[in-house]
C-alpha cells in the first residue's frame, strides 16, 4: 500500500516538474518583455527639454507654452538625461541654485542675453554631492553668472565627476569656478574676470581647463594637491597677484597659455610639466610650432625664428625648455657692411698699369695693388635673430655667373670672407647677400668700382 502511494506522488511530482519546465519560458518572456517596456517608456519620458522664462506668470510648468518662471523650479522638476532652456525673459535670474541630481543639461540662450544674479548671498550654482553619492554629467552653457558675493562662488561643485561648463561669463565672485574633489571635468571657452580667485580646483584629477580667458582677478587658476590637469589654449592676463599657482600639485601639464600677468605670472612647488615637445601647429600668440607658454617676463631670445625661446624659463624647480616667443623683428634682414674692397679705390690684379683705353681717374693715388688672381672680400654681417652661414654670397653684379661664398671668420665675430676671381674688366658694383634664419634676405651693393681682373 505504501509502495503504491509513493509511485502515485512520484509519478504527479514528475508530471509537476514536466509542467513548470514547460512554463518557465513563457514566464521568463514574459518578465523580460515587461522590463524592457519599463525602460522603454522610461528613456522615452527623459530627454525633455523644461523652458523657463521670467517674463511668464509663476510658476509655470515647463513646457513652452507656459515656462517655469524660475531656473530652481525646472531643476527640481527634472529627471535625469533632461535638458534645461532658460529664455532672456525680463532681466536677470536672482537666483541661488542648488542642483542635487546627475545627467543634467542647463543652457542658456545666451551670456549676453541671460544672467543669473547670486545678489551676493551664497554660491550663484551649487552642485554639492557627498563622499559615496557623487553627482555626475552636468553641463552648464550660455550664462553670465555673477555676484556670488564676498564668499559666495559662481559655480560651486563638490563630490562630482564630469561637469561641463563652457561658453559662460562668470564675474563677481568669490571664486569664479571652485571644484572640490572632483574629477574629469571639462572647462572650456570661458571668461572668468573679476573674480578673487578665477579657478579654484582643489583635490581635483584628470580634470582639463582649456581655450578661457581669465582676467582681473587677484588670483588666475590656482590648484591645491590637484593632480593630472591639463591647462592649455587659455589666457591669463591682468591677475593682481599671480596667473597660475600649483600648489602642493603634481603631474600636471601646463602649456600654450598667453600669460601676462603681474607681478607674477606662474608658481610651481611640485612636480608639474610646463610644456610638450616641440611640435608643428600654430601656437597661442601665432608662431609655428606648439611648445611651452608664452610668459610676459621672459627675457630670452628665440635665434632661429621657430617662434621657440632658446633659453628655458625657470618656474621653481621645473623648467618650461620651449617658452613660446613673439619675434618683433622677424621681417628684418641681416645687415652687411663690406669692408672690403673699399668703395671709391682702383683695384688691379697686373700691377699700376691701366689697361688701354679706360681713363685715369684723379683720385690714382688711392690705387691698391691686389694679388695676382683676383681679389680679397670681408664683410661684416649682423642680424636681430642670427645669420645663416650658408646663405653668404658675394658677385659682381655687372658679371652673370657664379657666386663665390664668404665664411665666417673664425675668430672675428660677425666677419665674413672670401676670394673672388672672376676676370675682366669691370666698372661695376661688388655685392654681398646674406639671410638670416628666419630666411630673410639681406644684400649691400658697394659703391662705383674699378677693377681688372686677370687669371
Amino acid at each position: 500500500m505504501i509502495n503504491c502511494i509513493f509511485r502515485k506522488g512520484l509519478v504527479v511530482g514528475i508530471l509537476v516538474l514536466f509542467l513548470v519546465a514547460s512554463i518557465l519560458p513563457s514566464i521568463s518572456g514574459d518578465i523580460e518583455n515587461i522590463s524592457n517596456k519599463l525602460y522603454t517608456e522610461k528613456i522615452n519620458n527623459t530627454n525633455r527639454t523644461i523652458y523657463v522664462n521670467n517674463s511668464y506668470e509663476c510658476p509655470g510648468n515647463g513646457t513652452i507654452d507656459w515656462p517655469y518662471c524660475k531656473i530652481q523650479y525646472a531643476i527640481d522638476n527634472a529627471s535625469e538625461y533632461d535638458t534645461i532652456f532658460v529664455f532672456s525673459g525680463t532681466g536677470n535670474y536672482y537666483e541661488n541654485i542648488i542642483i542635487e541630481k546627475s545627467y543634467l543639461i542647463l543652457e542658456g540662450e545666451s551670456p549676453d542675453l541671460v544672467t543669473i544674479d547670486g545678489n551676493g548671498l551664497a554660491d550663484v550654482i551649487k552642485i554639492h554631492g557627498i563622499f559615496g553619492k557623487r553627482y555626475s554629467n552636468i553641463k552648464i552653457s550660455d550664462f553670465t553668472i555673477q555676484n556670488g558675493g564676498i564668499t559666495g562662488n559662481g559655480i560651486d561643485i563638490q563630490f562630482c565627476d564630469n561637469t561641463e561648463i563652457w561658453r559662460c561669463l562668470i564675474k563677481s565672485n568669490n571664486n569664479g569656478i571652485h571644484a572640490l574633489h572632483t574629477a574629469d571635468d571639462m572647462i572650456h571657452n570661458n571668461i572668468v574676470k573679476n573674480n578673487t580667485v578665477g579657478l579654484n580646483l582643489e583635490l581635483s584629477d584628470s580634470s582639463e581647463v582649456l581655450d578661457c580667458w581669465i582676467l582681473n582677478n587677484n588670483y588666475g587658476i590656482v590648484t591645491d594637491t590637484g593632480w593630472m590637469l591639463t591647462i592649455t589654449g587659455n589666457h591669463i592676463e591682468n591677475n593682481s597677484i599671480i596667473g597660475i599657482s600649483l600648489f602642493r600639485s603634481i603631474d600636471n601639464l601646463v602649456y600654450n597659455n598667453y600669460l601676462n600677468n603681474t607681478p607674477h605670472n606662474v608658481h610651481d612647488d611640485d612636480n608639474n610639466k610646463w610644456y610638450i615637445e616641440k611640435t608643428l601647429g600654430t601656437n597661442i600668440i601665432g608662431g609655428p610650432y606648439l611648445g611651452g607658454n608664452y610668459y610676459s617676463d621672459y627675457t630670452g631670445i628665440d635665434t632661429n625664428c621657430d617662434g621657440l625661446g632658446e633659453t628655458p624659463y625657470i618656474i621653481g624647480t621645473n623648467n618650461d625648455i620651449y617658452p613660446l616667443t613673439i619675434v618683433n623683428n622677424e621681417y628684418i634682414p641681416p645687415e652687411i657692411t663690406i669692408t672690403y674692397p673699399i668703395p671709391g679705390y682702383i683695384y688691379s690684379s697686373k700691377g699700376w698699369k691701366f689697361p688701354p683705353g679706360l681713363p685715369i681717374p684723379s683720385w690714382w693715388a688711392q690705387h691698391k695693388f691686389i694679388s695676382f688672381g683676383g681679389f680679397d672680400i670681408n664683410a661684416i654681417i649682423t642680424d636681430n635673430a642670427s645669420v645663416d652661414p650658408n646663405s653668404v654670397f658675394a658677385y659682381i653684379k655687372q658679371a652673370s655667373g657664379y657666386k663665390y661664398q664668404l665664411h665666417q671668420d673664425p675668430i672675428i665675430p660677425n666677419l665674413y670672407t672670401g676670394h673672388l676671381d672672376t676676370p675682366g674688366i669691370f666698372s661695376c658694383r661688388l655685392v654681398v647677400e646674406a639671410k638670416d634664419m628666419c630666411g630673410n634676405l639681406g644684400k649691400n651693393e658697394s659703391m662705383l668700382l674699378l677693377l681688372y681682373i686677370s687669371l
